[in-house]
């Protein structure tokens, strides 16, 4: 993984605690809601796709007929 081994990773978890110990809380709770929104996001641009995939299926059979 990007050439860090399990020591590296350890290290850089102890910086990020002792640097953001204090706001961890916080930054979790709004990782947590922000995933949601980012669900509906994605969902909102798969029927997006779907829907311009569909309305490009159309125009394919007009232009063959």
């Amino acid at each position: 993984m990007f050439g860090l081994g399990m020591q590296e990773l350890i290290i850089v978890g102890i910086v990020c605690v002792v640097l953001f110990g204090s706001k961890l809380p916080k930054m979790a709770h709004s990782f947590g809601a922000a995933i949601p929104s980012f669900k509906k996001g994605m969902r909102e641009v798969e029927q997006e796709i779907k829907s311009t995939e569909a309305a490009l299926k159309g125009v394919e059979e007009a232009i063959k007929a």
